[in-house]
């Protein structure tokens, strides 16, 4: 998170917030002004965050494109984390786009995984270590 922030911050006229634990109050209400309609700025914006710290309670209309850089093993968390943009008060279409890491010679990862089953709606966080597994071995 701290990587891509320090990448971005050096582009000229991009807004850049960030939405995580162990933020200050005022970072954090930055972050989100940024992505409320009635307070973002003209030109460009990118909040960054992981899922769990922006999943519950936020209104992120002011999005409209949301690129996760990995995913929390809980469909829940998922559900929730794409909610925040795509609620009562967008007016624009949403497009969801996930980053799926591959080995060095293109082989499937665990990311696949993860997002084979978020696409199914099933929760990672409930399976059994025979699930997981079997999983792995795929």
């Amino acid at each position: 998170l701290h990587r891509l922030e320090h990448a971005l911050a050096k582009r000229k006229g991009l807004h850049l917030g960030m939405i995580h634990g162990g933020q200050s109050k005022e970072a954090r209400g930055y972050a989100l002004r940024l992505l409320d309609p009635r307070t973002m700025p003209d030109g460009p914006v990118v909040v960054l965050g992981t899922p769990a710290s922006g999943s519950l309670g936020l209104n992120l209309t002011g999005a409209h494109t949301v690129i996760y850089l990995s995913n929390d093993y809980s469909l829940k968390t998922r559900l929730q984390s794409e909610d925040r943009v795509h609620r009562p008060g967008q007016y624009q279409p949403v497009s969801y786009f996930d980053v799926i890491a591959v080995g060095p010679q293109g082989q499937r990862t665990i990311d696949h995984a993860v997002m084979k089953s978020l696409r199914k709606k099933e929760d990672l966080a409930t399976l059994t270590t025979k699930a997981w597994i079997s999983l792995l071995n795929d």
